[in-house]
């Protein structure tokens, strides 16, 4: 976690040039984290920031229509976190003083993976155990305190605004949920992250530009959701992961605590075995895992909630990066752009290093003085920020022989089979655990992996005989 004041985290930057506003307005549509977290960024370099959401926004936390998985888990991961807390310094401090936990992801989170246990020590990579609607509700009040930023909710984008001659993007078409419509025009830059179901290539299409090519990847998991009080008594743990592994076992499940003293506990199930949404059956599908933990922590836990069933965990990305013709002044972020498997707890983290990316083109535009040829080295600079979590995702994904959307290439079987053997080592070292949180938490890029010290000992294990298979411990 940051100790950053909140000066520091004005300019991003790190040096003291000053410079002029990029243009007057930006557009951000879709006010979930991608959108919250564009805005901050745009704010420090257009006058007005006028964000657009289709739901009415609460003003206290809660859940919305427009965003049904944020009743399942979500951990904003410490790449994430540490982006997120450049942007909202007092943002750990607010939400440890609303009941959020500290979770040390060494020591205090209990995985049971293919290997068996993961070592617990402490590592050092702490986020925030706390509902993903505690966290949007704090960024959002905490722009909405920027005079800059305004925010318009109940209001659907219909179509973009283009340039006379039908270059550029400078608006959109908004329509309010009682029916009226009113264009936003004269926008210097237009955001979408309206997340999975953004309408951009319909859009794009309407405006005489091709869709972009859409890779989707599905291994047909799902999940069910139930909150739970939680329960008094001594445990070593605060968090708990039972993961799925291919072949053999198809349930997983995962205890993550959350303000209120409660828990959410999200079940998960692989190759169609979905888990069910009543209650007996939820309690029978977290019995049969491999290990009795989280179903022994459970079954006298009093629920809070009903049960919430998911099934939309394909990965889906969009390469508009790739279009030989884009309108200038138009750019998507976030889910709308690239969609991760939610079970991989990528998302929210993702959006914030592409934010920071946002943030980097668009202090060199102003260092420019224009933001002429901006919107391509941004769409480009997104696309390399989403591309390794892309890749570490989809890899997982292909284990599974119901997966479909991608042929499994050499070069997967090859990821698969390495990161099998890191996952052995870290089940026996605390250093080789560390390194692969590292990675997973997008502190370090996937070639982190390829250290040395820790490929050395890969290849050992590959070249030895007698090794013991990756099995239920």
């Amino acid at each position: 976690m940051s100790e950053r004041s909140d000066d520091s985290a004005q300019d991003l930057s790190g040096d003291d040039e000053s410079f002029s506003p990029l243009g007057a307005t930006a557009i951000v549509i879709g006010g979930s984290m991608a959108g919250l977290l564009a805005a901050r960024v745009l704010a420090e370099f257009f006058e007005r920031v006028i964000v657009l959401d289709r739901d009415r926004l609460p003003a206290d936390p809660g859940a919305r229509a427009g965003v049904p998985q944020a009743r399942h888990a979500h951990a904003l991961l410490a790449g994430g976190l540490a982006v997120v807390e450049r942007l909202f310094p007092k943002i750990g401090e607010s939400l440890t003083r609303a009941g959020a936990t500290t979770i040390d992801w060494g020591s205090d989170f209990a995985v049971h993976a293919a290997s068996g246990w993961m070592p617990r020590a402490a590592s050092g990579i702490v986020t925030y155990g706390c509902s993903r609607d505690l966290l949007e509700s704090f960024i959002r009040r905490t722009l909405a305190s920027n005079s800059k930023i305004s925010f318009v909710d109940d209001s659907a984008v219909e179509s973009l605004l283009p340039s006379s001659d039908g270059s550029r993007v400078q608006g959109a078409r908004v329509r309010s949920r009682a029916g009226r419509t009113r264009d936003i025009v004269g926008c210097d830059l237009v955001v979408d992250a309206s997340g999975r179901g953004s309408h951009a290539p319909s859009w794009l299409a309407s405006l005489g530009y091709d869709r972009p090519r859409e890779i989707v990847v599905a291994s047909h998991r799902a999940y069910a959701t139930r909150w739970f009080a939680q329960p008094s008594g001594a445990r070593n743990w605060k968090a708990l992961l039972q993961s799925t592994w291919t072949p053999d076992v198809t349930r997983g499940g995962l205890i993550y605590p959350a303000e209120g003293d409660r828990w959410c506990v999200t079940l998960s199930g692989a190759e169609h075995h979905y888990p069910p949404v009543d209650a007996e059956g939820f309690l029978e599908f977290a019995r049969r895992q491999p290990t009795s933990v989280l179903y022994e922590a459970i079954r006298s836990a009093r629920p809070i909630s009903r049960i919430y069933g998911f099934r939309r965990l394909e990965n889906r990305r969009r390469l508009f990066h790739h279009l030989a013709r884009w309108p200038d002044r138009f750019v998507v972020m976030g889910d709308a752009a690239c969609a991760f498997n939610p079970v991989f707890a990528q998302g929210m983290s993702v959006s914030a290093r592409s934010a920071m990316a946002l943030h980097a083109c668009l202090r060199n535009a102003q260092r420019r003085g224009s933001l002429a040829g901006a919107t391509r080295r941004i769409l480009g600079a997104l696309a390399r920020t989403t591309a390794a979590p892309w890749f570490m995702t989809t890899v997982e994904d292909l284990r599974w022989a119901a997966t479909e959307g991608a042929t499994r290439r050499w070069y997967h079987r090859l990821a698969q089979r390495y990161l099998d053997r890191v996952s052995l080592l870290a089940s026996s070292s605390a250093e080789s655990n560390r390194r692969s949180l590292e990675v997973w938490h997008l502190l370090r890029g996937p070639t982190a992996l390829l250290h040395p010290s820790l490929s050395i000992e890969v290849l050992r294990t590959l070249l030895t005989k007698g090794v013991r298979p990756l099995s239920p411990a």
